[in-house]
């Protein structure tokens, strides 16, 4: 199938799920409409490549045997190999006591949960009252002014903070006492708000950089495990369509360092992700879907929020990770992370990547 046609059969099997099973107007599930409250009604829709200008649609659900189960195997057996149908577990941010948690625990990469100057890719950044998340990008505000992007939930708390609230390096508890030991890098500018109702389209956040606070700018750093590209600066941000059959996807997080990871599913609509700020889900669209090597070799952990996730050796940034969750795959548990369009977010946030 090529990308005209998955385009139009993604929008169309979305609106006629809504319309026709669920009997919900589909035009108001970006604006007014609430998740589903059944977890086996709900339904997230995107498409992955399968070769050169040959693609499938992804349909993922929660539960087998409700509604989104029933309409996802008919529409499996209507379109045969055009179709790919997996269920999807658990699609959460870690909660800021999670966080705080794992910092306590002491876990995570020391390089990146130590405090560093000049600051770099990946470090744990965070708000004073909320755990540990990664310094995603630098980033260029509509003033001029050089910022870090990082996620909502990590910066701004799922909408809780106040611009020009304080933001550290590193973040609560991977440092003792953010307060006393120079750990201050700048303050809250903006973020993308998370809606409880309709759907987002990002989870981002970004801070103005102080006076004074040096940085490497979007440079691969060294030493952890990325040799390839180590310092090599990424410059260009692009959306989806970069993507081909062959591409890996990377990250450097806090928590798991540099990892890789297989895009799984792209332009992925109408996503479950648990907040648990707000003790409930919320929706997401125009995700990026990246299948982890296994369980054991997660493509991100807790703390890794905000993770910039770029295309190793050509350098393109795509997305910034926020969630993660478990699929079934013929039985078989393998995780996967989330992540938004950073193209989007930029335009957004109004920000430009630093190069």
């Amino acid at each position: 199938m090529n990308l005209d046609s998955i385009f139009e059969l993604k929008n169309e099997i979305l609106d006629q799920y809504y319309q026709n099973d669920l009997e919900r107007e589909p035009s108001l599930r970006t604006t007014s409409l609430n998740i589903e409250h059944n977890p086996e009604e709900r339904l997230s829709v995107g498409y992955s490549i399968k070769g050169k200008n040959d693609y499938q649609l992804e349909l993922r659900i929660e539960q087998k045997g409700g509604k989104a189960y029933k309409f996802a195997e008919k529409k499996a057996e209507k379109f045969q190999n055009e179709i790919d149908v997996l269920m999807v577990e658990d699609v959460t941010i870690p909660s800021s006591t999670v966080l705080i948690q794992s910092a306590i625990d002491g876990k995570g990469n020391n390089n990146f949960t130590r405090k560093k100057r000049p600051l770099h890719l990946g470090l744990s950044v965070g708000h004073r009252d909320g755990g540990p998340g990664t310094l995603g990008a630098f980033v260029c505000t509509s003033n001029g002014s050089g910022a870090i992007l990082s996620n909502n939930h990590v910066l701004a708390l799922c909408d809780e903070a106040k611009p020009g609230d304080k933001i550290y390096q590193p973040g609560r508890l991977d440092q003792r006492s953010i307060m006393t030991m120079g750990s201050y890098i700048g303050t809250l500018g903006d973020a993308m708000s998370i809606s409880k109702i309709g759907s987002n389209l990002g989870d981002s956040a970004y801070a103005v950089l102080d006076e004074g606070i040096e940085h490497q700018g979007n440079l691969i750093p060294s030493g952890f495990g990325n040799s390839d590209d180590s310092g090599r600066y990424i410059n260009d941000v692009q959306d989806y369509d970069v993507i081909s059959p062959e591409i890996i996807l990377a990250k450097i997080g806090r928590t798991t360092g540099y990892t890789e990871g297989i895009p799984s599913a792209i332009e992925l609509d109408n996503v479950t992700v648990y907040i648990p700020q707000f003790k409930q889900n919320v929706r997401f669209d125009n995700l990026l879907e990246i299948r982890w090597q296994s369980l054991d070799k997660p493509f991100a952990e807790k703390g890794d929020s905000g993770s910039l996730i770029f295309i190793p050796k050509i350098l393109q940034a795509v997305g910034l990770q926020f969630a993660s969750g478990i699929l079934d795959i013929n039985g078989k548990k393998v995780g996967v992370s989330y992540a938004c369009n950073l193209k989007n977010i930029l335009e957004t946030l109004d920000l430009t990547l630093i190069s």
